[in-house]
C-alpha cells in the first residue's frame, strides 16, 4: 500500500499527475521520460516529454519478473545507445515507473514499480527489455549443491585467499583481434602459461576503464590473453589493466596453484550420476 502525503493524495484525486519512466544506467547516466507536455525537474533529474508514453498494465509474477516487457522496450527503445549497451552500462540498470505530481512545489513522484533491467534481446519485432522486480533480489539458495568442482573462489569468504597476491598489472602491447584478443607486457606477462585462464582483468585506463572482462585463454608463448566476451569498447595499444589469477575449480589447482587444499569446497570423489 502506498503511503502518500496529503499533497500527493490531492494531486491524484484531482488528476494532476502524469506518467514517468526512468532508467538509471550503471555508468551514472539517467534516461528520464514523462507524458507531460513539457520537461519536468524532480530531485535534480530532468524528465523529458514523450507524447507516446502511453499507460499500460503490468502484472508481476511470483518470481519477480514483469509480464509486459515490451512496454519498457517501446519507452526506452529510441534512447538505447548501442555502444553503451555493449559496454555493460545497461546490465542491472535501475528501472522506475510511476507518476509525477506536476502541480505541487517541489514536484514529487509516486513510485509504482522499481526494479532492474534483465535480459535485452532483439527479435523480428524489435528490442525486448526484461524488467525484474526488486523482490527478485530476495531469492537465495538455501540448500547447498554438492559438486566435484569447488563452488568457491576469490571473493568468497570460504575460499580464504585475498586477491592481492594473485593480482598483477599489465599493459596491452598489440591488439590481435579487436575487443577480444591481445598481447601484453608488464608483471602479468611474467606469469606461467594458463595462469590467468578462467580469471579476470579489470581495465584501469582506456575506453573500457572500470569494466571487467573474463579471460578464456592465457598463453605465455606470446604473452596473449583471449577473452570470453568481446569488450564493450575497442581495446587500444597502451591500455592498462590488472589481471587476477584464474581458478578452474579443480582440487589439483586448489592444491598446487594456490596451496589452498584446506579450503577446497568441492567433492572430487563424488560419484557421477548414473545414466541409462
Amino acid at each position: 500500500m502506498l503511503n502518500l502525503s496529503t499533497n500527493l493524495k490531492n494531486a491524484v484525486i484531482d488528476g494532476k499527475v502524469c506518467r514517468y519512466a526512468r532508467l538509471d544506467l550503471t555508468n551514472g547516466t539517467t534516461v528520464a521520460l514523462t507524458s507531460h507536455d513539457s520537461a519536468l525537474i524532480v530531485g535534480g533529474v530532468v524528465y523529458q516529454p514523450v507524447p507516446d508514453l502511453e499507460p499500460t498494465s503490468m502484472l508481476q509474477s511470483n518470481d519477480g519478473t514483469i509480464d509486459n516487457q515490451r512496454v519498457f522496450s517501446s519507452w526506452f527503445g529510441n534512447y538505447v545507445n548501442i555502444t553503451s549497451l555493449f559496454g555493460g552500462d545497461y546490465d542491472s540498470a535501475g528501472i522506475e515507473v510511476g507518476w509525477i505530481a506536476w502541480d505541487i512545489n517541489p514536484l514529487e513522484r509516486i513510485v509504482l514499480f522499481s526494479g532492474v533491467v534483465g535480459d535485452i534481446t532483439w527479435t523480428d519485432q524489435g528490442m525486448s527489455m526484461e524488467a525484474i522486480s526488486e523482490l527478485k533480489k530476495l531469492e537465495k539458495n538455501i540448500a547447498r549443491t554438492y559438486t566435484a568442482n569447488d563452488p568457491y573462489s576469490f571473493g568468497d569468504p570460504e575460499w580464504g585467499l585475498a586477491e592481492g597476491p594473485y593480482t598483477f598489472t599489465g599493459t596491452v602491447n598489440t591488439v590481435l583481434t579487436p575487443r577480444y584478443k591481445f598481447t601484453m607486457t608488464g608483471d602479468a606477462a611474467s606469469q606461467p602459461d594458463q595462469y590467468f585462464s578462467y580469471g579476470k582483468i579489470t581495465w584501469t585506463t582506456g575506453l573500457n576503464a572500470g569494466r571487467e572482462s573474463e579471460v578464456r585463454i592465457h598463453l605465455s608463448s606470446n604473452n596473449s590473453l583471449e577473452l570470453y566476451v568481446p569488450t564493450g569498447y575497442n581495446i587500444s595499444n597502451g591500455d592498462q589493466f590488472t589481471a587476477l589469477a584464474g581458478y578452474d575449480g579443480s582440487f589439483d589447482q586448489a592444491k598446487t596453484k594456490f596451496n589452498n587444499a584446506v579450503n577446497f569446497g568441492g567433492f572430487p570423489h563424488i560419484k557421477p550420476p548414473k545414466t541409462e
